[in-house]
């Protein structure tokens, strides 16, 4: 699932196809707010590939909308959350509330059932702050978040965002040492040659 503005979920969507998974993309909220055009290029990628059947492609811009393609969703054995971008804040809007209640609800059921299904977060599970961990409510339970360049301090100081996080990843892309100049505190470890899980120290100190 992608945002409005997002276009992580879009290459994602476009990589998973690639390498010859089934895949299902649904952009929560309204194609005419595409922010950026990275995000507009990938997002006309996305429409191409929808119109050669490469893949399942929604626009769901109202809560009404996503929950008719619960039916759809509900077989994934991977969902990925890039719903919210890392400088997201305040309360959850809809449709995006719904959307992590949906996402939340196929995963619970799934393993009710017996049946895979993992979610995995870019960056940071919808919506936990990246800075000091708080959570939105509702908020997005994943098995994995992947970010970028370096671990974010709001999960090493909240238990229950490393929690909501689960196995948590750190990717490089590039930034340089220079970059983390006046940093304060240091927002993690510095960022990783390859991408690397962290496990973090208890009680809610830095990365291990």
């Amino acid at each position: 699932m992608g945002r409005v503005g997002g276009g992580d979920g879009f290459v994602a969507a476009r990589r998973l196809t690639a390498a010859g998974r089934r895949t299902t993309a649904v952009l929560v909220g309204d194609p005419a707010r595409l922010a950026g055009v990275a995000a507009a290029h990938n997002w006309g990628v996305l429409q191409a590939m929808a119109s050669a059947g490469s893949l399942e492609l929604y626009v769901a811009p109202t809560p009404e909308l996503l929950l008719q393609l619960r039916a759809r969703l509900s077989p994934a054995s991977l969902i990925v959350d890039a719903l919210l971008g890392s400088g997201a804040s305040g309360p959850l809007r809809e449709p995006v509330s719904s959307a992590v209640d949906l996402l939340n609800a196929i995963r619970t059921h799934a393993r009710a059932a017996g049946r895979p299904c993992r979610v995995l977060a870019v960056d940071t599970p919808t919506r936990i702050d990246l800075t000091d961990g708080t959570q939105s409510d509702p908020v997005v339970v994943a098995d994995l978040t992947v970010t970028f360049h370096r671990a974010k301090a709001g999960f090493a100081l909240d238990p229950e965002a490393r929690r909501l996080a689960g196995r948590y990843f750190v990717g490089p892309i590039g930034i340089p040492l220079e970059a983390e100049d006046g940093i304060v505190p240091p927002d993690g470890e510095f960022p990783p040659a390859r991408i690397t899980q962290v496990t973090w120290q208890e009680p809610g100190g830095a990365p291990s």
